[in-house]
């Protein structure tokens, strides 16, 4: 097989020299591209062949703060005490001019507010997003249209 391969370009290049044109003439169909092995088209590298891609968002529900204000407490992180109502004191009474008795409530030690058991410092994790302030999404990849393949760039999606 070497031999007449050799034997063909020195005749070419004989004829060449000559002045003849040359034609070379395959019989049957083209080899299939290289790259793409006739297939025409190759993996899409923007998706990893899936035809989607993963697009992160900020939550539109708590701005992207992952918290939002708690609903108990309005934001302030403690709830008015309800045994004093939010005076710190349960009972108040004076005896004469001179003397004024407050007993202080033992509920909130006289603070008038108890913490808020449902939130921290007046925020609540947000649902939407599990508390993250980001919210991913499935898109269609743009350099498929979806497909997970694009066209060889060797054949343009010929297969030759």
């Amino acid at each position: 097989m070497k031999s007449t391969s050799m034997l063909l370009g020195a005749v070419a290049a004989l004829l060449l020299t000559v002045g003849c044109e040359v034609h070379v003439r395959q019989d049957g169909p083209p080899p299939p591209c290289r790259t793409c092995n006739g297939a025409g088209s190759l993996a899409c590298g923007g998706c990893g062949s899936k035809g989607s891609v993963e697009v992160i968002t900020a939550c539109g529900t708590c701005k992207g703060s992952g918290a939002l204000r708690c609903g108990s407490c309005a934001g302030a992180g403690a709830i008015s005490c309800g045994k004093c109502k939010g005076t710190g004191d349960i009972a108040e009474f004076g005896v004469g001019k001179k003397l004024e008795v407050k007993i202080q409530c033992k509920s909130c030690a006289g603070r008038g507010s108890l913490a808020c058991g449902a939130c921290t410092g007046g925020r609540i994790g947000c649902s939407a997003c599990g508390a993250k302030g980001k919210i991913a999404q499935q898109a269609q990849c743009q350099s498929c249209a979806g497909t997970g393949k694009v066209a060889c760039r060797s054949c343009r999606g010929g297969r030759r």
